[in-house]
């Protein structure tokens, strides 16, 4: 590996909780980190059981979403919304039909051939040492936990078959994964984090380097010329997307109150635009009224802070387009 102050390792290996995370290939950072190993500036890594789990996660979640749509289409037929039939726009209401085993075909069938794209290495399980995982799950070592999951074992395997294969290269590799088990692993040569944003952060720094790109300055240079644009801009997109919930009071609208781009982060340079996940800090008001609002009570006022994550694509140019890309636009909020 070229040596560089920014990464330890070219080596990446996403757990499928990262791909799940990121809604699998519908993910600006997913096609951020593959693009690296499209160009030959990481090298992604897979084993031949986390395939299998990965996949297993997309055919739940397909599932999943069959009985949401199931849901959709009841809710669309019941009777207090069913008035929408009068309606000429009815006619173009179309409400997907779900194969829970053809769409599961697909979707595999289109990971595997962006694995193939980015020269993914599939790390055959083989060799493991069952006794030494024996002992740790006995002596509750991470991965393996008091919460008795189904998967324990599983992880615990692809965990060593990924040391195994540093030792033999005598190698490092970054880890990344969302479940805790994963993140409390100890071990000399996997690099665990729960993070891809700042994995994708320093691997464009290192790439910014190692092409002599020099495109770090001037994208900070066009975020800071642009920054109150970016807060004017964003505040639609957040009051378009984010929903706020509680499990204590009804939060029936809210209102932002300011609206701060906090920080952010470049996650990856293409030939035609770079892409900046910026970070907005977003503090919102709205008011609650009490049940025996009669009794002419004023309503009571809440603020919350939230943090939002929206991602910003640079043009050659230096135009600017704002996304909303975010998969999970619910925030709670508890008294």
């Amino acid at each position: 590996m070229r040596k560089n102050k920014y990464i330890e390792t070219q080596n990446v290996f996403l757990d499928a909780s990262i791909f799940e995370e990121q809604n699998f290939m519908n993910s600006t950072k997913i096609h951020s980190l593959f693009f690296y190993a499209q160009t030959g500036a990481i090298q992604i890594h897979s084993t031949t059981i986390s395939k299998k789990e990965l996949y297993n996660r997309i055919e739940k979640r397909i599932t999943e979403s069959k009985s949401e749509f199931k849901k959709l289409t009841k809710t669309f037929n019941h009777k207090n919304a069913r008035i929408a039939k009068n309606i000429g726009f009815y006619k173009s209401v179309s409400i997907p039909e779900i194969n829970v085993k053809n769409h599961t075909a697909e979707l595999i069938k289109k990971m595997d051939d962006y694995f193939k794209r980015s020269n993914v290495n599939t790390i055959r399980t083989s060799n493991i040492p069952i006794t030494e995982i024996v002992d740790n799950y006995y002596n509750k070592k991470p991965p393996f936990h008091n919460s008795g999951k189904q998967n324990e074992f599983i992880d615990a395997i692809i965990l060593k078959s990924l040391e195994l294969w540093c030792d033999k290269n005598d190698s490092k590799m970054y880890v990344l994964s969302k479940d805790n088990d994963w993140l409390g692993y100890k071990s000399n040569n996997l690099l665990i984090s729960g993070d891809l944003s700042v994995l994708l952060e320093n691997i464009s720094k290192y790439y910014n380097t190692r092409y002599k790109l020099n495109k770090i300055t001037s994208t900070k240079k066009i975020i800071a010329q642009h920054k109150e644009d970016l807060e004017l801009v964003s505040i639609d997109l957040i009051n378009e997307n984010v929903l706020l919930t509680s499990e204590s009071i009804d939060i029936s609208n809210y209102e932002i109150i300011t609206n701060k781009l906090d920080s952010y982060r470049i996650i990856s340079f293409r030939p035609d635009r770079t892409e900046v996940e910026c970070i907005f800090k977003c503090s919102l008001r709205f008011f609650v009224f009490d049940d025996n609002d009669f009794t002419e009570k004023p309503p009571r006022r809440h603020t919350f802070d939230i943090n939002v994550p929206i991602y910003v694509e640079i043009s050659k140019t230096g135009k600017l387009d704002i996304k909303w890309l975010v998969e999970n636009s619910n925030y709670r909020y508890e008294e």
